[in-house]
């Protein structure tokens, strides 16, 4: 064999054993590092998009919550405000509501009865009662299922938040949420390819988002496939407790073949599943196999031709040196020694006639050498770097998966770039879109780093990432030549410096640089390797940014249930949770200090073996009536056994399907409240007796002496001079006044006692007014005050004390008139749907806001000390207030301080002639 040829064979199976090895190495490990990101990726995605449903369902709940606390929803149901103007007020909140929260699509207010008292749509006076939104709204705030909208026809979210008023239930408030924010959510196709898509399925399987590949799917496609089954598993397996899924490939509900993924929504009990088609998933896989099978075929190949160009330059020389020996050692070296043998030897002594040129052509085809050589070398270098920066950026995609802190992570990332020497350096600043600095890590960036981020601290941006800001890669080819203001120049010197922003979403966190040797290609696979790992970090620095919001929600939900257990331990009353079968659940400490048990001892007894010392349940338990129609009931208990009476309420408890688990039990100690109760009927007795006796003791005298004064007056006893006189009518006025504030103690305490007689007879209400007007008239006159009627000639007769309603018609003139110094009293009458309205109004000087609250209570008068300018009981108003309510009507007023007042009152034309 020639030895062209042994050089040949030994060149192409000594390059051929090498590159097999070294490319199934590099394949092996590409391999690895590429399928580790892919599912990675998956599962990154899914988490992310889990999460956002997540937080945007809290969001709901935050929203709901802040209209129940708003006065709007207050009022509506506090049953001791004006109902209309409630009503009012919180359909004007509804309707603002919706125009700044595009997302909502209903809102209701219900009131403690179920009935819906407000909503964005028609179906206020609806019964909800029955329905679970009311039912779990009592308890807490509750987010329905995803459903269709029985209203609208659209697909939505339902969330209930009980309303409180002082402390106590007073109705719900449910808002329906449409589904463009989830849906958004799950149909953002970022980081899924062509084919992947995101989906969420009910606890029954059914899905309740779009598909991308069918029409009409919610609630109506139902998906059975092994990525479903495994979340239900884990869900039965785990409840909520955190665990890990896994990527894996399966048929999905169309029958094609995907990588697919699950993760939980545990407070719906939805599921989130990723899936993209395994073809399009693992394409990149293939891709890289088949480029290393390239190699590998062509590699061979190239080093054939290689070895057997290289073995022909070798053996030529030597033929023509054969040839050329005798005439070298002659000194004769022009001499010609060419032969036509076919074999080495011929060829090496035609080769030494042309020695110069020979030896010339030996020296290129060195040189030619040589430059191969360098070219390989060069090529090796780079396939090394890559292999060192691969592996970088494979740790660094571990870190990112496992790494919760955002110090930890920039750091560690910075470190694992240049661990391997595939870059020079590496930093990372971490700052908002405006500039503003939060945090930096650095790796052989040297100590001029802490310059270098204390000028972006004071708002003076280097070069780099000043351009950071704005654009999202680029390179700088030499930058000790354009960053010589930096505090990082003196590390720059022949060195090329890749930067890119890290962002994700649109949102900002800042810049990303790393350094290579100014010799060494950034080609375009470098840098789409550090885009990308750039990006994966901006995604995991984005998870960490909603996981601290969601350890911080995390955190105040765990507050609220401490404080909520010290509430129910801090409460005076027996309460303890009981299942249907009456076994106790939970205690407070007061149950069980009153028992002298522990918890322990008391969990899991009968209620009635514990407090009735029975083996069956008491006959008298309102929990027996609870479990019969599932509504609170409150019955007062006077159990010997117990020992003191009780005053027992206890209120249903359902799941999340709206059945009966349950109730609470709530005992009241009310042997103190009997105690009180019989002592104030005691009291209020002889309070009424003694008022009733010192009233008619002082008519007796009075009427004397009213009768005396008379006589005197009447100069019946001898004549009067004009000082007597005046002074006798100073005495009379004032015991007629005392006669007048004794009647009306009188008359107060027969009303509070039951005891005032009505005489019930039909009468026109505009007669009455004007008999009433016609006697006060002189005083009137006497101010120069006009008194003006605008009266409903229309009115009917109604059924009325005519004496009593004069009493009131009088008590609301003399108010007018004493408060009146100028202008006009008017007197209004009307009918309002089924009532009788009587206004007075005058122009006086009003009322404050304050005083307006107490003003129909007893004793209670609107000036005070120095400022009272009228005399009086103070019971003129709270009489009137009496008498009304004895005739189905109400009073009340309306005033602006400083404008006059006006006093009404309405009487029922629905009542009937009697004797009351």
């Amino acid at each position: 064999m020639k030895i062209s040829k042994k050089i040949s064979y030994l060149f192409l199976v000594t390059s051929t054993i090498f590159i097999i090895a070294v490319t199934t190495f590099f394949y092996i490990t590409a391999k690895s590092v590429l399928k580790e990101r892919i599912l990675n990726h998956l599962i990154t995605t899914v988490e992310s998009r889990a999460q956002t449903i997540e937080l945007t369902l809290q969001h709901y709940q935050e929203d709901a919550l802040v209209l129940t606390v708003g006065n709007a929803a207050k009022n509506a149901v506090d049953i001791t405000k004006d109902y209309a103007q409630g009503v009012e007020q919180v359909n004007k909140r509804i309707k603002s509501t919706l125009q700044i929260s595009p997302d909502i699509s209903e809102i209701r207010v219900l009131g403690k009865n179920g009935i819906v008292i407000a909503s964005s749509h028609k179906d206020t006076g609806v019964d909800k009662s029955a329905q679970v939104i009311f039912l779990k709204g009592k308890n807490g705030v509750h987010i329905q299922d995803m459903h269709i909208s029985e209203l609208t026809g659209d697909i939505v979210v339902g969330v209930a938040a009980p309303i409180f008023v002082n402390d106590e239930f007073a109705g719900v408030l449910a808002i329906n949420f449409d589904e463009k924010k989830l849906f958004k959510i799950t149909t953002n196709r970022f980081g899924l390819g062509e084919t992947g898509e995101i989906y969420l399925i009910n606890k029954d399987g059914y899905m309740i988002t779009p598909s991308r590949f069918a029409e009409g799917t919610f609630l109506k496609q139902k998906v059975d496939t092994e990525n479903t089954r495994r979340a239900f598993e884990d869900i039965e397996e785990f409840g909520q407790e955190a665990h890990l899924h896994e990527a894996f490939v399966y048929r999905n509900y169309q029958g094609k073949k995907v990588l697919g993924i699950h993760a939980h929504i545990p407070q719906m009990q939805w599921t989130v599943l990723a899936e993209i088609d395994a073809s399009e998933a693992f394409a990149p896989l293939r891709r890289l196999r088949w480029i290393f099978i390239a190699i590998i075929c062509l590699v061979p190949v190239a080093a054939g031709f290689v070895g057997r160009v290289i073995s022909g330059i070798i053996t030529e020389p030597i033929h023509k040196l054969h040839k050329g020996t005798e005439i070298i050692a002659e000194g004769n070296l022009d001499y010609k020694v060419g032969t036509n043998a076919q074999d080495e030897i011929g060829q090496l002594s035609r080769a030494f006639d042309e020695m110069t040129e020979s030896l010339k052509k030996s020296t290129t085809s060195i040189n030619k050498l040589n430059n191969e050589i360098d070219s390989r070398k060069q090529a090796q270098e780079k396939t090394q770097h890559l292999t060192m920066v691969l592996r970088a950026i494979s740790n660094v995609n571990q870190l990112i998966v496992q790494e919760k802190n955002p110090d930890t992570l920039i750091r560690k990332a910075c470190e694992e770039l240049v661990k391997f020497r595939g870059y020079k350096y590496a930093w990372i600043v971490i700052m908002n879109k405006s500039g503003k600095f939060i945090r930096a890590a650095q790796a052989d960036a040297g100590g001029n780093f802490l310059q270098f981020t204390e000028d972006i601290k004071k708002g003076k941006m280097p070069q780099c990432v000043h351009r950071g800001l704005k654009e999202h890669f680029f390179i700088i080819e030499k930058p000790e030549d354009v960053c010589e203001d930096c505090g990082l120049f003196n590390i720059h010197r022949n060195k090329r410096a890749m930067v890119c922003s890290l962002e994700h979403q649109g949102e900002f966190y800042g810049v990303f640089s790393v350094a290579v040797s100014a010799e060494t290609e950034l080609d375009i696979t470098e840098r789409d390797l550090f885009k990308e790992v750039a990006s994966d970090l901006a995604l995991a620095l984005h998870h960490m940014e909603i996981e601290a919001e969601n350890k911080q929600a995390a955190e105040v939900i765990k507050r609220s249930v401490e404080e909520w257990k010290e509430t129910f331990n801090s409460i005076s009353d027996l309460v303890f949770i009981q299942n249907k079968d009456f076994e106790i659940m939970k205690c407070n400490k007061a149950f069980m200090d009153v028992l002298g048990l522990k918890e322990k001892d008391i969990i899991g007894k009968k209620c009635y073996e514990l407090l009735h010392k029975s083996d069956k349940p008491w006959e008298n338990c309102p929990l027996k009536q609870t479990k019969k129609d599932h509504k609170p009931h409150t019955e007062e208990v006077d159990d010997p056994k117990i020992g003191v009476p009780l005053l027992i309420t206890t209120s249903p408890i359902f799941d999340n399907n709206g059945e009966y688990i349950g109730s609470v039990h709530i005992a009241k100690d009310i042997s103190n409240i009997r105690e009180a109760q019989k002592k104030m009927i005691e009291a209020i007795e002889i309070k009424s007796q003694f008022i009733s006796m010192v009233s008619h003791e002082l008519r007796t005298p009075l009427t004397a002496i009213k009768e005396g004064i008379g006589i005197v007056y009447d100069e019946i006893t001898g004549e009067l001079n004009e000082e007597q006189k005046d002074f006798l009518d100073t005495a009379k006025r004032n015991v007629e006044r005392l006669s007048r504030l004794i009647n009306t103690v009188l008359d107060f305490q027969k009303l509070q006692a039951g005891k005032m007689v009505f005489e019930m007879e039909e009468n026109d209400i505009n007669s009455i007014v004007d008999e009433a007007s016609k006697e006060m008239k002189p005083l009137f006159e006497k101010k120069k005050l006009k008194l003006e009627f605008s009266l409903d000639k229309s009115l009917p007769k109604a059924v009325f004390d005519r004496d009593k309603i004069t009493q009131v018609l009088t008590n609301l003139m003399n108010n007018a008139l004493k408060f009146t110094e100028r202008g006009s009293i008017s007197i209004t009458t009307q009918k309002e749907d089924k009532m009788i309205k009587v206004s007075i109004a005058d122009m006086g000087s009003g009322i404050k806001e304050e005083d307006m609250k107490n003003l129909f209570h007893r004793f209670e008068q609107v000036s005070k000390g120095s400022e009272r300018k009228t005399g009086g009981t103070g019971l003129g108003l709270a009489i009137s207030k009496e008498i009304i309510n004895a005739h189905k009507g109400r009073i009340w007023v309306e005033s602006e301080f400083g404008k006059g007042a006006t006093f009404s009152f309405t009487i029922s034309l629905e009542l009937n002639r009697r004797k009351i």
